[in-house]
């Protein structure tokens, strides 16, 4: 009878051997099959996760982008068509040489000046002015005749003038009366110089 409790001891034994391999087996199947079947899935849930969230926070500033451009329009077109050429002709689409030269003829003659060169040039602007869609436009003006009476006037029209302008250097000789005139305008960068 020992030998027979002996041999279920030893069955008992090698059942539960088994049955702590067929566990650990299972285990190191299950883990097996994580690694290589649930986890590759699992990152590209991930992944797709992240760009979904992405487009999502890039659709939000679409739409306030868009938001900001309907106010705008809407606050274009609130401007009465009298304000909107004023508007217009303070910050032109085109550089408009012949205006410009137009203009400062009209300033020489009405303040009893010559013209004698008109340089226009555009120049790149600052990062501040490129984000807002302008481009700066360089005048440099040689006027002859009239006096210092009349340099003033010259700028008190320049100052009155729609066109946005900065005169950024002047250069006035009195005997013989010479004046040069740097200024700087803007014109929207969306359109090509003319």
């Amino acid at each position: 009878m020992a030998e027979k409790s002996e041999v279920k001891k030893e069955e008992k034994s090698k059942e539960k051997t088994s049955i702590v391999l067929f566990i650990f087996l299972a285990v190191a199947v299950f883990a097996a099959l994580s690694y290589f079947l649930v986890w590759p899935q699992y990152e590209k849930f991930s992944q797709t996760k992240n760009k979904i969230t992405a487009e999502k926070a890039r659709l939000d500033d679409q739409k306030a982008t868009l938001a900001n451009i309907n106010k705008m329009i809407a606050n274009y077109e609130a401007i009465g068509q009298a304000n909107r050429e004023k508007l217009a002709s303070m910050l032109p689409e085109t550089t408009d040489e012949p205006g410009l030269f137009v203009l400062f003829e009209a300033l020489a003659i009405k303040n009893k000046m010559a013209l004698l060169a008109l340089d226009i040039s555009e120049k790149d602007v600052s990062a501040d002015l490129k984000n807002l869609g302008v481009k700066e436009v360089n005048i440099a003006a040689n006027l002859t005749g009239g006096g210092y009476a009349d340099f003033k006037n010259l700028l008190a029209d320049l100052e009155t003038n729609l066109r946005l302008m900065d005169i950024t250097a002047i250069n006035y000789t009195p005997d013989p009366s010479s004046l040069t005139l740097n200024v700087k305008t803007y014109r929207l960068n969306n359109s090509p110089a003319k």
